[in-house]
């Protein structure tokens, strides 16, 4: 009980000083609203699927341009505001960090996977289902994202970046890998990202689970 109050307490305390971030931004005057533009997106993700999304404004793009944050949700079904049908509870963890960002005067635009809320439904049948959540087009839909932000006259072309949570900074790193130098996000943070290459990292994991779960027995 001890540590989860602690727990509160820090999470209340970082987003406290968030709030009082946006007296630091720069070229903002100090009398000006505080608050947040948040604007509903559509974008064309790979293979024909549309994405759905909210970009968050902090209203001093409202007199001069701001940064701006592609925000990458990690693995399973989980939302733009970071939260999934496989926890019982809403953590809302991207839409935190967005409000966070939007308060030091930084833009985000976070995004439905595909599947996933309001973005394009998977097909039916297992082969046109594997070929929609292919890891390649989850690749291309982050990539797309970053083509949205920066259509938006109020983000500054020169300062953006990627923020991936979990699976999430796997997929940002390799969009960063596949795209030209000149339409790269200019920063990477990863969060909570397993510390590894993906095929060494993740594949023998998956492939043990599959061995165990032949050896369980079935009751009858």
């Amino acid at each position: 009980m001890t540590r989860r109050r602690a727990l509160l307490f820090g999470g209340a305390a970082w987003l406290a000083a968030g709030d009082a971030a946006h007296a630091q931004v720069r070229g903002v005057p100090p009398w000006y609203a505080t608050g947040t533009l948040p604007r509903e997106v559509r974008f064309s993700g790979a293979d024909g699927a549309t994405l759905s999304g909210t970009l968050l404004l902090p209203l001093a793009s409202e007199i001069q341009p701001v940064p701006g944050v592609v925000l990458i949700a990690g693995s399973g079904p989980t939302d733009r505001d970071g939260n999934t049908p496989l926890i019982p509870a809403r953590i809302d963890t991207l839409k935190l960090i967005a409000a966070r960002l939007a308060a030091a005067g930084i833009a985000t635009l976070r995004y439905d996977k595909r599947g996933v809320g309001r973005s394009s439904p998977p097909p039916e049948g297992l082969a046109a289902q594997e070929r929609f959540f292919q890891w390649d087009h989850a690749v291309a839909d982050a990539v797309a994202a970053h083509t949205e932000l920066l259509r938006h006259d109020e983000i500054k072309s020169y300062a953006t970046a990627f923020l991936g949570h979990s699976e999430g900074g796997l997929l940002a790193l390799a969009a960063l890998a596949g795209l030209d130098a000149k339409k790269r996000p200019h920063a990477l943070v990863l969060a909570s990202t397993p510390a590894g290459r993906w095929p060494t990292s993740c594949v023998p994991r998956s492939r043990a689970r599959r061995r165990r779960s032949r050896r369980t027995p079935i009751a009858s």
